[in-house]
């Protein structure tokens, strides 16, 4: 009987070994089709004077529904429509910056050039970050 369970064992880990090379193998297959169709983007490719951008809004970082005095948008009425988004989804929780921002810390970024940019992330006392979000006009 013991000699079973050990064979059975061993045939298992030859089959997890087996699947684990497997995707293994995919991964890195799959990540040289994906990297092989990508195009390099050149700067030379845009006119003079071409800035990249990016953005994101409050609805999708903030979360907080209805707390703290925080009043209803756009977005939170519309959201709440049955039927208005395919999936029922909502932004009443999304990234949830508002319960977290204490403890992630705050991103210090600093554009030096549009295509130059960098990055610090440190931890900042409270008395900090209240006299960054009433310098920035951040309304929680």
């Amino acid at each position: 009987m013991g000699q079973k369970i050990m064979k059975t064992s061993w045939t298992l880990k030859k089959y997890y070994f087996i699947i684990c090379i497997l995707l293994l193998l995919q991964h890195v297959y799959s990540n040289k089709i994906i990297n092989g169709l990508e195009e390099e983007v050149k700067k030379s490719e845009f006119p003079n004077g071409f800035l990249f951008g990016t953005s994101t809004s409050a609805y999708q970082v903030e979360g907080a529904y209805i707390e703290d005095g925080r009043s209803l948008s756009n977005w939170d009425t519309y959201c709440h429509i049955s039927g208005r988004i395919p999936n029922g989804g909502s932004g009443d929780i999304a990234n949830d910056h508002y319960h977290r921002y204490l403890v992630l810390g705050m991103f210090m970024v600093m554009v030096k050039k549009s295509n130059q940019i960098a990055i610090q992330i440190k931890p900042i006392s409270k008395i900090h970050i209240c006299f960054i979000l009433i310098r920035f006009g951040f309304k929680f």
